[in-house]
């Protein structure tokens, strides 16, 4: 995939890359709509580029037969904590199923969700020993994808502060 900043500066880089290596396939219509997952939709009247998940992560829930959950507003219950004294172990089917589910979320996590980053970062500290309530809260951030399947990120070429990102520090 090229991406640049004007169709003259993506065909100046292709002109040059085709100097050194032989390619095809770079058709200057092309308009990537998919990539690794990751669904690509462009609105040029509005000046956006959208990035979702959708589909990627409809997958996830069909694969762990999640697909008829409720949703819920949040990815874990406020005040959530695990207790060192929790020592209910999952066996080991229950233990690569939880790891499993910690990775699919993680993929979806890095592409286009990072408002789960913080519960799938609180789940990967127990890849090793999750217990029963860390599978049990693990299923709350699926009820939530469940109901925020649509959303994504998007940009604006009329957006120029950028990115923002808001954190609450308690």
């Amino acid at each position: 995939m090229i991406i640049g900043k004007s169709a003259q500066a993506i065909q100046e880089f292709k002109r040059c890359l085709g100097k050194r290596v032989k390619f095809k396939g770079f058709e200057d219509d092309d308009e990537a709509r998919d990539y690794l997952g990751i669904e690509i939709t462009r609105n040029r009247e509005k000046g956006t580029l959208r990035l979702s998940q959708e589909a990627y992560l409809k997958g996830v829930l069909a694969r762990y037969n999640l697909q008829g959950l409720n949703g819920i507003n949040a990815p874990i219950k406020d005040g959530l904590k695990f207790y060192i004294d929790d020592v209910e172990y999952v066996d080991d089917d229950e233990k690569s199923l939880y790891q499993s589910k910690v990775g699919s979320l993680t993929y979806g996590m890095q592409g286009t969700r990072p408002d789960i980053a913080y519960a799938v970062s609180l789940f990967s500290r127990f890849l090793g020993k999750p217990t029963k309530s860390h599978v049990k809260a693990l299923q709350g951030v699926f009820r939530y994808l469940a109901k925020t399947l649509s959303l994504g990120i998007v940009y604006s070429k009329h957006d120029l502060k950028g990115l923002h990102a808001y954190i609450d520090a308690d």
